[in-house]
């Protein structure tokens, strides 16, 4: 999985991008509130799934840092069937944060069966 911009970016007048928290260490940021930041949270259910360190996010103000190069984010450990991994990006903002209606990412997820 990467992101496009790892962050959220807008095409409106005066916004700004709303950055990724946090660094690629194998265990998930916490989003403080009053700050801003963007994170991604993987969740598997089914099988022998199961979400990589930095993106297994028990709190709701958790996940990991999303970046512009592939990183895994789930694994499997053995063939099976009916498996569902969930993605949910999570952001705060700071007051001081331009508002817009277009902040956007784009992220590419890719998948290869294990038969």
């Amino acid at each position: 999985m990467k992101s496009a911009n790892a962050g959220l970016v807008s095409a409106s007048p005066g916004a700004t991008t709303i950055a990724t928290a946090g660094s690629i260490d194998g265990s998930p940021t916490t989003l403080s509130a009053g700050t801003t930041g963007y994170v991604l949270k993987v969740a598997t259910s089914g099988g022998t799934s199961a979400a990589a360190g930095e993106y297994l996010s028990p709190g709701a103000d958790q996940g990991g840092t999303l970046a512009t190069a592939y990183n895994i984010a789930a694994t499997e450990t053995a063939p099976s069937n009916a498996e569902t991994v969930t993605f949910t990006e999570r952001a705060r903002v700071a007051t001081t944060q331009p508002p817009a209606t277009d902040y956007t990412d784009t992220l590419t997820i890719v998948a290869a069966g294990m038969f």
